[in-house]
């Protein structure tokens, strides 16, 4: 797989909603035979059948053919999707065939963000927990792993998953539905993990309207007990001022609060607050010391910033002058400037982030040549960051960085390919 990078970048695998020429064009390189193309039209497909049960069946056809050409995560979609039970088979059945292995990978592909691993794994775990039928699907406690797993895929508008938390397709709002009323339940009683889903439900506003000041609030009932993610979204609300009055050192305490408990991604937003000088006194060591943290055990993300640190220590320190300055040297044509406006704009390095202009800076600067700017070019187009996901794309731009002597591009390029 190739490596990901890109905190800050938007991570838009396949968005809310999949805009009609999007489909066409990822069917048409699937039919091409293009393997990733194949394995991104049958998340498409899978993410429907909460709407057309027969959308499930196309879905494993395009999953079958990108497997039988050696992509990896439809092997694993495929080989989940086989233990799933049929019909008068019974449905707890399903936690115990799945091997140890096969649970790991499935979980890992759902914390890349795809939508089809976070059904499935919401739909094992959930299982596990409960031990019921189908026919009582409806009293499995929300407030926990599968639950969540569920919503994250709800969120990518996975209508199964939809279906699973008694949404209507699309988000409709249902404030008094069953699943709301169970998991303000058990948030009142004290469960810190409802207390956080609670929390998210109000932050995002998908079965409930949206009121940031009622999120945070149960994200401090459940930091106040010690919770990590309470800790962490706590945290982010007082960094983005989101329901409560935004508060830098108080985002930093939080966040310090669940990093301290191993909680990856607030080492990693501890370390951008040292790096910054948000909410703490600027430090590079102490930044280099969480994102180290972070990257033992995160995911590639995690691992690039780490490399970057050196880089990104210069360019935090960039004010509105400099950010003018590199503009100009960009706007006259200098690839290294362009690549830095990119990298400037990608990671909030003196400005605010925008996907947008980091992806425009990065091209002009790989179309010059810039080996670093093509390989993260390359990069992203394998990975669906910022852009579609385009397998020939991500491959063009990575040989080109490559050829140059890039180190990681060869790595990349060296890893099982996911198209052709």
């Amino acid at each position: 797989m190739f490596a990901r990078w890109g905190m800050g970048l938007f991570a838009i695998c396949f968005g809310l909603l999949v805009h009609a020429q999007d489909f066409e064009k990822v069917k048409r390189a699937a039919e091409r035979g293009d393997a990733a193309a194949q394995y991104s039209l049958g998340v498409m497909y899978h993410k429907n059948i909460g709407i057309n049960a027969g959308d499930g069946a196309e879905a494993m056809k395009w999953f079958r053919k990108a497997a039988e050409q050696g992509h990896e995560d439809a092997k694993v979609i495929l080989e989940v999707e086989s233990a799933m039970p049929r019909s008068g088979e019974p449905v707890a059945s399903v936690a115990i065939l799945i091997d140890a292995k096969t649970e790991k990978r499935l979980l890992n592909l759902a914390e890349r963000g795809d939508a089809t691993a976070q059904f499935y794994i919401g739909f094992l775990y959930m299982l596990r927990g409960s031990h019921i039928g189908r026919e009582n699907i409806e009293g499995y406690m929300l407030g926990s792993e599968g639950y969540i797993w569920l919503r994250k895929a709800a969120e990518q508008v996975h209508t199964g998953a939809q279906a699973m938390l008694f949404m209507k397709p699309l988000g409709i709002k249902q404030e008094d539905s069953y699943a709301v009323r169970q998991l303000r339940e058990a948030a009142e009683r004290g469960d810190a993990k409802a207390q956080v889903s609670l929390g998210n439900e109000y932050q995002i506003g998908h079965q409930v309207a949206r009121d940031y000041a009622k999120a945070a609030k149960w994200f401090r009932k459940a930091a106040e007990q010690g919770d990590a993610s309470g800790q962490l979204f706590l945290g982010k609300t007082y960094a983005n001022g989101l329901g409560v009055t935004q508060d830098f050192a108080e985002a930093a305490k939080w966040f310090r609060k669940a990093a301290e408990q191993g909680n990856v991604s607030a080492q990693s937003s501890l370390g951008w607050a040292y790096l910054k000088g948000m909410g703490v006194a600027q430090d590079d060591a102490e930044a280099e010391k969480w994102f180290r943290k972070a990257a033992e055990r995160g995911d590639a993300n995690d691992r690039d910033i780490l490399e970057l640190v050196p880089y990104l220590k210069q360019k935090a320190k960039q004010n509105d002058a400099d950010v003018k300055q590199l503009r100009g040297a960009a706007e006259r044509g200098n690839a290294v400037a362009q690549y830095d406006l990119g990298m400037t704009y990608g990671y909030g390095l003196g400005v605010t982030a925008n996907g947008n202009e980091a992806l425009k800076w990065l091209r002009n600067a790989a179309e010059q040549g810039h080996p670093e700017a093509q390989y993260r070019l390359g990069a992203m187009y394998a990975e669906g960051r910022g852009v579609f996901p385009d397998a020939a794309e991500a491959r063009k731009w990575l040989s080109r960085a490559a050829a140059q002597g890039n180190e990681k591009a060869k790595e990349a390029l060296k890893a099982k390919p996911q198209g052709n």
